[in-house]
């Protein structure tokens, strides 16, 4: 991948991450195609490109949540523009963990300065997940840099069928401001 996943100059960077079994890639392959798909437990990562839209192109990367993989985050982080950390908001029993993850993550700062984080809470679909507001205090996300919280089911499509102009939109804004503070809610 290198410095700036240099086979993909000219994309915005996005790169997934989040625990084992949260939907990462059932997320990038709805982004993707606009299917659900069950997917299998990923080994390393996957890579997909998405383009134009809006004027931009994205290639996104699916970073395995294994423990194991969780070391070579910071491989695709480096070059990311933004971070989709994905959050399964219906197993109150990891959110602890993911919180943990999540501040392991944005504490390292290995990614640029002008990077978008976007938290997904998925599987919104479920009775039993809780509501974006919810995890984002569950989470403790305003004591973290400019996040975003946004609901969302990779199973039904909710919630992703705009994302592209969003993360564009909070993209070109964090480029042009480089680092600002401020954390919004986006449901």
């Amino acid at each position: 991948m290198g410095q700036r996943f240099s086979k993909d100059e000219g994309y915005v960077q996005v790169v997934i991450l989040g625990l084992e079994h949260a939907g990462k890639s059932s997320i990038l392959y709805r982004l993707t195609y606009d299917l659900f798909m069950e997917a299998i437990p990923t080994s390393g990562f996957n890579h997909e490109k998405r383009g134009p839209g809006r004027g931009c192109k994205f290639a996104v990367w699916d970073a395995s949540g294994s423990e194991a993989s969780q070391t070579a985050w910071s491989t695709y982080s480096k070059a990311a523009d933004v971070i989709l950390f994905v959050v399964d908001s219906a197993d109150c029993e990891k959110f602890n963990k993911a919180k943990d993850l999540l501040n392991t993550v944005l504490g390292a700062g290995d990614f640029p300065p002008h990077a978008v984080i976007m938290v997904l809470a998925n599987k919104q679909d479920l009775t039993s997940a809780k509501k974006p507001e919810e995890l984002f205090t569950l989470l403790r996300l305003k004591k973290l840099r400019k996040i975003c919280i946004r609901g969302c089911s990779a199973k039904d499509g909710t919630g992703l069928d705009d994302i592209f102009t969003h993360l564009f939109l909070l993209f070109d804004h964090s480029r042009k401001l480089k680092r600002c503070k401020t954390v919004r809610v986006i449901e």
